[in-house]
């Protein structure tokens, strides 16, 4: 536990927890599931996103996350409210093993107050000590949640290509 004299950071650090200014950071539990189906819905039905999610859809969107067999979900509390979450999981690869975030998401009222740097920093240190040393995931391009992901470290990718097909 670091206590600076003077200053309001506390920071105690366990095997799944961080705490500071009264955030934690918790491994995704199921007790966490109708919490962040709630929030899922608030952030991706508010701008910039202005998606129609219903809460079955949700719901199941992130049931589906979660019974990947390679699943890892972290949850930001503050103040025992949920505040944020990621939801992915491992890929393995010739050469390595990566992670995925299939979805990151912070309260819109929260956004901006780095609530996801620490989540994404947190994220890399628990990664870390699985020798994981790499995370991919998608975005829009035109949304400010690419210029976040920019300034925590990742990159767009010039070999890779999007495809898609409907029909």
């Amino acid at each position: 536990m670091i206590d600076r004299e003077g200053g309001t950071d506390i920071i105690s650090v366990r095997s799944y927890l961080i705490k500071k200014d009264k955030m934690d950071i918790l491994a995704y539990n199921d007790t966490n599931f109708n919490s962040c189906v709630s929030l899922f819905m608030k952030v991706f039905n508010s701008p910039p996103w202005n998606d129609h999610w219903i809460y079955e859809k949700a719901s199941q969107r992130i049931t589906d996350f979660i019974n990947h067999p390679n699943f890892k979900g972290f949850v930001v509390f503050e103040d025992d409210v949920l505040i944020a979450a990621s939801f992915g999981y491992k890929k393995t690869w010739w050469n390595n093993e990566e992670f995925y975030i299939e979805e990151m998401l912070v309260d819109i009222e929260r956004q901006k107050r780095n609530y996801g740097t620490r989540l994404i920093k947190h994220i890399k240190m628990e990664l870390k000590k699985e020798n994981i040393n790499a995370i991919t995931l998608l975005t829009r391009r035109n949304v400010p949640a690419k210029d976040f992901y920019l300034k925590n470290g990742f990159y767009i990718s010039g070999n890779m290509i999007f495809m898609k097909a409907k029909f």
